[in-house]
């Protein structure tokens, strides 16, 4: 069957037309050797039949369905939950210890398995490093390494005094991404 390699990721509807073998068949023993070449190129360009021959449509959107009206009320619960909750608070409660740690333990197991082995990490510098990696994608500078600079108008202290420059490579060059 066709669908096992249809996309998956189209929001709405899509209409697969399959040629008729029959159709095909009998056109190609009705061809003679007077037809042109441009003709028989023309017919060796269709699509096989077991292709799908793909047509732009609109979708067709269906009303609210019981799937759709559960993740309606599960972003609500969530919006209850964050509503009164700082930055820092919403970030712990993505991130608890137990997420931190699974973060730690596997990016020390992956850094042994690249031998690495002298590799440490652990979790107030993996929060430091992840608060690095936030921080740098709000305040935007051409060059990583200006970051750590002593010039005014590019370094940023917060980060200097947080983490050594060298330390926050060797960690984003081990880090699981």
């Amino acid at each position: 069957m066709v669908t096992a390699s249809l996309p998956q990721d189209i929001p709405g509807n899509i209409e697969v037309l399959r040629c008729d073998e029959a159709s095909v068949s009998s056109s190609d023993n009705d061809s003679s050797n007077d037809e042109p070449l441009s003709e028989k190129a023309k017919r060796s360009r269709r699509q096989l039949p077991d292709q799908p021959i793909w047509r732009k449509c609109s979708p067709i959107y269906s009303s609210i369905t019981q799937e759709t009206s559960y993740v309606t009320k599960r972003q609500e619960e969530v919006k209850k939950v964050f509503e009164n909750l700082t930055p820092v608070e919403i970030f712990e409660k993505i991130f608890d210890e137990d997420v931190i740690n699974l973060i730690v333990n596997n990016t020390i197991l992956y850094a042994n398995q690249n031998n690495r082995h002298t590799f440490q990490l652990d979790s107030v510098e993996l929060k430091k490093f992840m608060g690095i990696l936030i921080l740098s994608g709000y305040h935007k500078l051409p060059r990583e390494d200006l970051y750590w600079s002593y010039d005014e108008d590019v370094g940023l202290e917060i980060i200097s005094k947080c983490m050594p420059r060298q330390r926050f490579r060797y960690i984003k060059k081990t880090f699981i991404l």
